[in-house]
């Protein structure tokens, strides 16, 4: 819902709207390739499937990577979701016995895996079919008392969902930012610091 989505009138979505500013600012139209799954973007866009990748990328992602990114056009945050009239997670600590669902291979599990080298009591269960927001519907219906999510994203789904609340930050900020292949050509990539 950040990033591209099918509504009635056609394709919607933060960082579809940025890039097709960005396309017409160059008088071209963009081409967009949805991918599914995310982990998929980079692998794809470094085969040549694409010009450019916007899909909600923190520059963490690229780590070791030949990608090249643009300056950040915004800042997110790992944040702890819980349901309003369960314990307040304040800390770490407050993780420990409580049921945690996380999408597998996220970097929310990767955040996770760091906070268990202070605590290895830390448990929690990764899921490789629900995405971020059907794990904070399940925070919100009940089933599951915590979920890790990006910032932008809880505050998307808090519209629909206003009882979710906010634990705490358990990762620094992280900057999102547009990734292009390398190349020598590279005014592709300008045109897009530019723009940003």
């Amino acid at each position: 819902p950040t990033t591209y989505f099918e509504i009635p009138e056609g394709p919607a979505g933060f960082e579809y709207d940025l890039v097709k500013a960005f396309a017409d600012s160059l008088g071209v139209r963009a081409k967009m390739i949805p991918v599914i799954p995310p982990d998929d973007v980079l692998p794809r866009l470094l085969q040549g499937e694409g010009d450019m990748a916007a899909a909600g990328l923190t520059t963490r992602e690229g780590r070791g990577g030949p990608v090249r990114f643009t300056p950040p056009y915004q800042q997110i945050r790992q944040q702890v979701v819980y349901r309003l009239g369960t314990p307040w997670p304040k800390t770490p600590q407050d993780l420990l016995r409580r049921n945690i669902e996380v999408p597998a291979g996220s970097r929310h599990v990767d955040r996770l895996n760091e906070l268990r080298q202070k605590h290895p009591e830390l448990k929690w269960t990764e899921s490789p079919d629900k995405t971020p927001e059907a794990l904070m519907q399940m925070v919100w219906e009940g089933l599951v008392d915590i979920t890790i999510a990006d910032s932008h994203l809880i505050s998307l789904n808090r519209q629909y969902f206003p009882e979710l609340m906010l634990g705490f930050n358990i990762q620094d900020a992280e900057d999102l930012a547009w990734a292009f292949p390398p190349g020598r050509d590279d005014s592709l990539y300008q045109a897009a610091v530019l723009f940003l």
